[in-house]
């Protein structure tokens, strides 16, 4: 189960969206920081996705199903990406805003989520292929 490498990109994506609730900024506004975990939705969107991804990991069996769960983690990153991206729109004039690591994650998690779609495909790919053998 974790010797895939579809296993292994899903544990990152877990990493990264827990990391991303309580380590890193989001940004910067007049040099105080806002976190993720500023807001109860933010973590429930990262906690979920977090959680999705970690669960993802123990249905190897079904890969059709986690191909499904894959998809609906990437459109949570996406809601919370836009959230987030919203958020630093409405800072007050004259505020001055620096982008943090934190405004990454979501994004990094959609590449790790795609990865792990890839490999999942081939893993699919590979047993229809060895059932047309027998």
């Amino acid at each position: 189960m974790i010797q895939r490498i579809q296993s292994v990109y899903l544990l990152l994506s877990a990493i990264v969206m827990s990391a991303g609730i309580f380590l890193s900024p989001l940004f910067m506004v007049n040099g105080e920081a806002i976190v993720l975990s500023s807001s109860g939705f933010y973590v429930a969107l990262a906690g979920g996705a977090a959680g999705i991804s970690l669960a993802n990991i123990f249905a190897y069996r079904n890969r059709r199903s986690q191909v499904v769960l894959n998809r609906l983690n990437i459109i949570a990153s996406f809601v919370l990406s836009g959230f987030i991206v919203v958020d630093f729109i409405n800072q007050p004039e004259g505020a001055i805003v620096e982008v943090g690591l934190g405004m990454m994650m979501p994004l990094i998690n959609v590449i790790l989520l795609v990865l792990a779609n890839r490999g999942i495909m081939k893993d699919e790919m590979l047993v229809k292929a060895a059932d047309r053998l027998r």
